[in-house]
């Protein structure tokens, strides 16, 4: 692994207002390493103190250049003023440790915003290909474990080899030959340990980042197949099916969790065999009952730095990949239309298009003027859909081009004038009137234009009814409203933005024909009233006496009848 380009790497992916913060965690993270090594060798002289008196002047002038040798007062006040030192340290970095997980943690909630607004500027044609189950991993789980998981560990890898190379250093001008013994089989073990489970690691790595996107896969066949599933009977199938994907993540994060809890059992068992080696060798009790214990005391920091250590790699290798996926997540603007205004005409000017080679529409012209009521036929697949996308500049034409009053479309985003209904609404969780207003702040409801329309369309009774009214919840894709109803309240939604383009895609086609000709003929007085423009998309020939024009798609070419 480069570090540098890693570095780099990370830096491109972290928001710019956060990037200072993460430099000042990682040098608070090694102070308080310092700060640890410093508790340490305040040990060593009290240890020595403690089990041998004589030893604490030639102690003094090799290594620490302060004078232990003093009345009992004074040995108080240095064991009290420790004390103080540990207490205040300890609680200085609980509250690090606090404000560093809750950093990390509000990073990914940035990251996850930044990832799901790409997703929302995504260009129509992209959107249509893309893999729910990957948008929700590349939604909800990489951020996390890019930045709690992947970044965290790469700042402790840093911080723990400063601190871990400060505490050999020490070591080694103290203790050498115990050092050096004990390096040698740490280092022998770790790379061992590493090498041996390098393989697997890296098998489990590739599995986890597939499965998790499988199993989200499989739970929203589950979730969103609801009715198609009880009523084929087959649902052990999917059940079997989204098991199989979930046990296998499951499997591999457990198995990566044993990996990093597991490192410190072989570290330790590794000092152990360097303390027995030593003893072995050594010198008189006395000296080696000091020693072994300023190392094992000294090992209480070094066996978490090495465990920290080889845990970050681990860790590292196995979110990599969270920071290649932010990496190609390619930044989305979100493109301004809002000045466009629609007052005279717009115009498709020799339009063409077709997905993946397959031509789908070819030198499409129409003109739709201020005030124009058109109706759009052909058969089922012939196109229609996509020439509304294309109205409501969501699909960008293979050629030719769209105007705007005479003012050619550059960037191919939703207009701000139009609004669009599909014969498939979908509903949002939350009230009604949520689902009518969406987002729009409380004191902006026009309340009473919502209850206007809602009657036009025959909902306000029905809602009227309910026990909430208004504020009546709906849960996504519940069956609580008829399809009918459905379209109609996506409708109200539509007409409450006040569009100057109204664009409806088969949006009436669950309504009975007395609903359908109310709809029409209130759809008719607005385009009257209020110069609504309105473009529709039906196959039912009653509605054809409210058009003005009626085009039909045939051949892969429009045609006004």
């Amino acid at each position: 692994m480069n570090i540098k380009q890693t570095y780099l790497n990370i830096k491109s992916v972290i928001p710019a207002n956060k990037r200072l913060k993460i430099k000042h965690f990682i040098y608070k993270s090694i102070l308080f390493a310092f700060l640890d090594l410093i508790s340490i060798s305040l040990l060593i002289p009290v240890i020595t103190l403690l089990f041998n008196p004589e030893k604490i002047k030639e102690l003094d002038v090799k290594y620490f250049a302060f004078n232990l040798d003093i009345s009992s007062l004074q040995v108080q006040l240095f064991l009290g003023s420790l004390l103080v030192f540990y207490l205040a340290k300890i609680i200085l970095q609980t509250k690090f440790n606090t404000s560093l997980y809750i950093f990390f943690y509000n990073l990914a909630t940035e990251i996850t915003i930044e990832s799901t607004n790409n997703f929302v500027f995504q260009s129509y044609t992209k959107h249509q290909y893309l893999n729910k189950g990957k948008i929700i991993q590349d939604i909800n789980t990489i951020p996390e474990d890019f930045s709690c998981k992947f970044l965290l560990s790469f700042v402790n890898l840093l911080t723990e080899t400063i601190v871990m190379s400060a505490i050999l250093i020490i070591l080694l001008i103290a203790y050498f030959k115990l050092t050096l013994i004990a390096v040698f089989v740490l280092f022998l073990l770790a790379t061992l340990m590493y090498l041996n489970k390098k393989k697997q690691l890296n098998l489990i790595n590739s599995i986890y980042q597939e499965s998790q996107a499988k199993s989200n896969s499989e739970l929203l066949n589950i979730l969103n197949g609801y009715l198609e599933i009880r009523n084929s009977g087959n649902y052990a199938v999917f059940l079997e099916r989204f098991k199989k994907e979930k046990k296998i993540l499951n499997e591999v994060t457990g198995k990566l969790i044993s990996f990093n809890s597991n490192y410190s059992k072989y570290l330790e068992f590794a000092l152990i065999i360097s303390l027995v080696l030593f003893t072995l060798i050594n010198i008189d009790n006395k000296d080696t009952i000091i020693l072994l214990t300023i190392f094992g005391t000294s090992s209480l920091r070094l066996i978490p730095s090495i465990s920290k250590i080889l845990n970050a790699i681990t860790l590292i290798k196995t979110y990599r990949y969270s920071l290649d996926i932010l990496l190609n997540d390619e930044k989305k603007n979100v493109i301004n239309n809002r000045k466009m205004h629609y007052a005279r005409q717009f115009e498709l000017k020799n339009i063409s298009f077709d997905y993946d080679g397959n031509s789908i529409l070819e030198n499409i012209n129409l003109k739709i003027g201020k005030g124009s009521f058109i109706g759009i036929k052909g058969d089922s697949g012939i196109g229609k859909t996509t020439l509304l996308y294309i109205i409501l500049g969501i699909i960008k034409p293979k050629k030719g081009n769209c105007f705007i009053d005479n003012i050619k479309i550059e960037n191919y985003d939703f207009l701000p004038f139009a609004n669009y209904v599909p014969q498939q609404p979908f509903l949002f969780n939350g009230t009604i009137l949520e689902n009518i207003v969406l987002g729009q702040k409380a004191n902006e409801v026009d309340y009473n234009y919502i209850y206007y329309l809602c009657r036009k369309l025959d909902l306000h009774d029905i809602i009227e009814k309910m026990e909430q009214r208004y504020e009546t919840e709906i849960i996504l894709e519940s069956s609580r409203l008829s399809g009918g109803q459905k379209q109609r309240l996506a409708l109200v939604r539509a007409l409450y933005t006040k569009p100057s383009l109204l664009i409806l895609d088969e949006a009436t086609n669950q309504q009975d024909k007395h609903l359908e000709k109310k709809i029409f003929t209130f759809l008719k007085e607005l385009n009257q009233k209020e110069n609504l423009t309105i473009v529709a998309v039906s196959h039912d020939n009653d509605n054809d006496i409210y058009y003005k024009n009626i085009y039909k798609i045939e051949n892969k070419n429009l045609t006004l009848l």
